[in-house]
């Protein structure tokens, strides 16, 4: 994630970004304290290098949002500048930790006129000078939504979605009447500093007048946060389609939430579709179309609004499932944020994953009829990111590691993202292959992960199935963005199988990543070409020769030093000894 912060300064510079690419190479043997070190160093170094390059500049460098104060030093690149370099912070949290030097401003509630001004922004009205009647009806919204942002920007998202509010007086009566549910009013006779985040949430739905109603948009939503979330990536942007087909499922096959459905439909949501605007007016999703789709069902995407919405999302399922397994609890033993979460709410947040991703994978499966007779099936962009990941959480880890070794769907991943994208999402997948019996084994019955675990050498064989389609493209009938993607794909895959001790190929990856480096017309001092070398620099053997060197005598060393160079020769083919005279 660094690496893509320093690759976005360096587009937003003007500069180029080729410095910040470096995997770090982990070796077998480190602990958790070394792979940290090299960590750091490796932030450091990217740190002292885009200083390196701003030195000079007259930078203003704003954080929105920022809740960790090591985040803000990361970014700190102007002690030791000599030209000038402002950070403009905007955080919730860190006014616990003065910095020196810092002017600290403390933004209170909105004021009324900025409240009204907001208001017309986020309606989308522009620069168009309200009328005195519009202007007293908003004066009504804004102070009854206590003048806090995010219920302004629910009221203006409902004045945009219905034009007619801003030009009758009767419908601009109703968003006051919508907006200020019993729950508004209550908080805003209150100090806002003592509400906390679940309620502010909380509000995001009080704008539906119906309590039956808003539960299931709760959980439709929560749905969504947790079962479209992975952690690599916090906030995807996900095929409309497949979200409200989940919502679908979830009001046909659940039980608890079957009876909602017509209670939706009393309340004029009609139509799943409905659900999406409804969250995206509300501000708790946003929403693009793909502009590459021609078919407009299929090229709107949604994501959920902010990373804290996925806690949120957590928090709504995990209550969702104790309500279904019928366990006593009391509000107060209720938090928020993941990190508190009780042994009892994680196996309640795991259960409850397995059964709506079962949902999921069930979904695409119908939709494609993916079974072992049938094979020959095609894929879409959806089913090509997310269907993996849907498997191994309903833990159908058998099945996925039959999909993730077929050709057919490697080639579809590779044709729709590229090579090292589609490289990149079979790596995340064998990674939390690779973790999910021990991360599980507690909440899942053992003699079931047995059953149906993960063995390495199904992992590796998949590794090497990639490896080999990576390597059998013909170089000279790629263009050169192809090139360096492929070559860079390599390098990732040798990397991850150094972690699985597969030395041997690990070197062939780096040595046929060379080779595309260089028919791409890239030379030795290139930093793709440098870093490649840089894993091959640090394997595993070297830091062992290095070792026996330090406590064998020179005088036997030398007498044996023939017998070593074989030994590595043996070992690895490709690359030779080129590296052993520096141990000798």
């Amino acid at each position: 994630m660094y690496i893509a912060c320093m690759r976005e300064l360096c587009h937003q510079i003007g500069v180029p970004a080729d410095s910040f690419h470096e995997e770090i190479a982990f070796l077998p043997h480190d602990n958790i304290l070394t792979r940290s070190t090299k960590v750091i160093q490796a932030i450091e170094m990217m740190k002292e290098r885009m200083k390196l390059i701003m030195d000079g500049l007259r930078v203003f460098l704003i954080l929105d949002d920022v809740w960790c104060h090591e985040d803000v030093e990361l970014f700190n690149f102007g002690e030791g500048m000599k030209s000038s370099f402002t950070l403009f912070i905007t955080t919730r949290t860190l006014d616990m930790f003065p910095s020196t030097g810092a002017c600290w401003i403390d933004i209170p509630l909105l004021s009324p006129p900025d409240a009204v001004s907001f208001f017309f922004l986020e309606s989308g009205r522009g620069d168009k000078v309200p009328t005195d009647e519009e202007f007293l009806v908003t004066k009504q919204i804004v102070e009854k939504c206590g003048y806090l942002p995010l219920a302004i920007r629910i009221a203006a998202k409902v004045a945009q979605a219905y034009p007619r509010f801003m030009y009758s007086e009767n419908g601009l009566e109703e968003i006051p009447r919508i907006v200020a549910t019993n729950k508004i009013d209550c908080i805003c006779d209150s100090s806002p500093n003592s509400q906390t985040v679940t309620n502010l949430l909380n509000r995001s739905f009080s704008y539906i007048t119906d309590a039956d109603v808003s539960h299931a948009l709760k959980i439709c939503f929560g749905a969504m946060a947790v079962v479209f979330h992975k952690d690599d990536n916090l906030r995807p942007w996900v095929s409309q389609k497949f979200v409200e087909k989940l919502w679908s499922e979830l009001l046909t096959e659940c039980d608890e939430l079957r009876e909602y459905k017509p209670k939706l439909k009393k309340y004029r949501i009609s139509t799943i579709s409905s659900i999406t605007n409804l969250l995206n007016i509300m501000g708790l999703i946003d929403k693009r179309k793909k502009k590459e789709e021609k078919n407009l069902a299929d090229g709107f995407q949604i994501q959920i609004h902010h990373d804290l919405l996925f806690e949120y999302g957590k928090m709504v399922a995990i209550k969702f499932q104790k309500d279904r397994e019928d366990i006593k609890k009391s509000s107060d033993k209720y938090t928020l944020l993941g990190n508190h979460f009780s042994g009892g709410n994680e196996r309640h947040f795991q259960n409850i994953l397995i059964g709506w991703n079962n949902l999921m994978v069930n979904c695409c499966q119908d939709s494609f009829k993916l079974s072992k007779s049938e094979l020959d099936v095609s894929y879409d962009e959806h089913r090509v990111y997310w269907l993996p990941h849907h498997m191994i959480k309903a833990r159908k880890l058998s099945a996925v590691i039959d999909l993730l070794s077929k050709k057919k769907f490697l080639r579809e991943r590779i044709a729709y993202f590229g090579f090292l994208e589609g490289t990149k999402l079979y790596i995340s997948d064998i990674r939390e292959l690779q973790n999910i019996e021990g991360k599980f084994t507690k909440w899942t019955n053992q003699s079931n992960l047995q059953e149906n675990g993960v063995s390495k050498a199904k992992l590796r064989t998949i590794m090497f199935m990639i490896g080999d389609f990576l390597s059998d493209f013909d170089c000279s009938k790629l263009t050169q963005k192809s090139k360096t993607e492929n070559g860079n794909a390599l390098v990732l895959l040798g990397v991850t199988e150094q972690a699985f001790a597969l030395w041997h190929e690990s070197l062939q990856c780096y040595n046929k990543a060379l080779q595309v480096f260089q028919s791409a017309g890239l030379d030795e001092n290139h930093p793709y070409t440098i870093s490649t070398m840089k894993h091959i620099d640090v394997y595993a053997v070297l830091p062992m020769v290095s070792n026996l060197c330090l406590f064998m005598p020179s005088l036997y060393f030398q007498k044996y030093s023939v017998i070593f160079h074989l030994i590595l020769f043996l070992l690895f083919p490709v690359a030779g000894t080129r590296n052993l005279p520096k141990f000798c």
